[in-house]
């Protein structure tokens, strides 16, 4: 397995940009850096790059699975690490959660140190690369995952992909594993239909699978067509939406951080308020039903 190494050129970029609108050029300045997009979905295990799908190799440290009776689970969305103080609520949320689900996750040396340090076993969907560093969502957990999957949707008018990234979990004492998928959802778009064509692709993992499921992260859900889309992926595949006491990142009035389950009991849950992020974390602690 190969290690990350990037290099990106002023060269590649121009390339890169050529074929992009004036807004989604404008944006891409507002980066300020360089941006690449890798040609195929790629996965990175521990600092590893893998193939999509490929199951990787467990680390040592990892435990055999989740606790049946109790495990709990944090989704957030980081905001690439970009405020004061991230890293001070990340080592918080990390030592009360088995299983982290982070979106916007930037992949810098400050966050590869803590992931490092927590010996946790992580694995992040590539989305683009942002000044020699992998932005996607991560998903981080106390036991091995297995079997991980990305999917890769571009952003109709930005061009710059979300991700969704489906891992297995093996649980203590239980037959089937925990599927949980951890979702970046498209956001700038007029219309709904990019998100409804993101998650039918999410809903063709769980057909496929019998076993408990949790789906959580930022959804982008800021009007009732996008809240819409939500919905109808849980009534068609029997989830319930976990409810917080407290206050979730609101836009237009609508929530859009969210964490759906199915074969599983929460048995408490919250969110926590920081100032690190345009977003609040949420958490959950479930028991196999």
């Amino acid at each position: 397995m190969a290690r990350i190494v990037i290099k990106p050129s002023m060269k590649g970029c121009r390339k890169w940009a050529g074929g992009l609108s004036v807004a989604a050029l404008s944006a891409v300045a507002l980066l300020s850096g360089c941006v690449a997009i890798p040609d195929q979905a790629q996965l990175v295990h521990n600092g590893n790059i893998i193939q999509n799908c490929m199951a990787p190799v467990a680390s040592s440290n990892s435990p055999v699975g989740l606790d049946a009776e109790a495990f709990s689970l944090t989704t957030w969305n980081i905001y690439k690490g970009k405020l004061q103080g991230w890293d001070r609520d990340l080592q918080i949320l990390g030592e009360h959660s088995d299983v982290l689900l982070i979106q916007e996750a930037h992949l810098g040396p400050e966050l590869e140190r803590w992931l490092k340090k927590e010996e946790l076993d992580w694995v992040m969907a590539q989305a683009f690369n942002l000044r020699g560093s992998w932005s996607g969502v991560l998903t981080g957990s106390r036991a091995a995952q297995q079997n991980p999957c990305m999917q890769r949707t571009s952003e109709p008018y930005l061009r710059l992909p979300k991700t969704a990234l489906i891992s297995y979990f093996p649980i203590q004492g239980q037959a089937e594993s925990l599927l949980v998928v951890n979702v970046h959802g498209v956001n700038f778009t007029f219309g709904s239909a990019d998100l409804d064509s993101q998650f039918q692709a999410v809903q063709k993992v769980l057909d496929n699978h019998p076993g408990p499921v949790v789906v959580a992260g930022d959804f982008n859900t800021w009007s009732n067509a996008r809240m819409a889309v939500i919905r109808r992926l849980a009534e068609q595949n029997g989830l319930s939406a976990v409810e917080f006491q407290g206050e979730p990142a609101i836009r237009f009035g609508h929530r859009i951080d969210h964490v759906y389950y199915r074969g599983l009991a929460p048995l408490q849950s919250r969110v926590t308020e920081v100032e690190s992020s345009d977003h609040h974390p949420l958490t959950v602690t479930f028991k196999v039903d």
